[in-house]
C-alpha cells in the first residue's frame, strides 16, 4: 500500500499481450531451401513472440518479389489492413522479408503500422 493506504496496483490486473501479425515471405522456391524458408521464418517469429510477450493473432505466408508494390501483393495488403485495424505489430524474421522497397516501409511508418 502507498502512503495514502491505497494499493498502487490491483491484484486482479490482467496483462494483455501486444497482438502480432506474422508475415513470412519467399521470392522463389530456391529460397525455401536456403534457410530463408517459410518454416525457419515462422520458427524465428514465434520464438520472438514468446520471448517478448507478443500474442500471434494471424500468420500470413506469401511467395512474392520483395520489390513488388503493395497493390501487387494481396497477402501483404491484407496483413497490413488487419494490423492497422487490430493495432497489431507486423512481425517479420528479417526486414527484407517485409519488403526491399523503402517506400512500402515508409508507408507503414507514415500510417502508424508498427513492425
Amino acid at each position: 500500500m502507498d502512503q495514502n493506504g491505497k494499493r498502487p496496483y490491483s491484484l486482479f490486473m490482467t496483462t494483455t499481450k501486444q497482438p502480432a501479425i506474422l508475415l513470412a515471405r519467399v521470392s522463389t522456391t530456391s529460397q525455401e531451401k536456403s534457410g530463408l524458408g517459410i518454416e525457419a521464418q515462422v520458427k524465428t517469429m514465434r520464438s520472438f513472440c514468446e520471448m517478448n510477450g507478443l500474442q500471434e493473432i494471424e500468420l500470413f505466408i506469401e511467395q512474392a518479389s520483395g520489390m513488388a508494390q503493395v497493390s501487387e501483393r494481396p497477402v501483404l495488403k491484407k496483413a497490413l489492413h488487419i494490423a492497422k485495424s487490430k493495432k497489431a505489430v507486423v512481425l517479420v524474421a528479417m526486414i527484407s522479408r517485409l519488403s526491399r522497397d523503402v517506400e512500402i516501409i515508409a508507408h507503414m511508418i507514415n500510417t502508424g503500422i508498427d513492425f
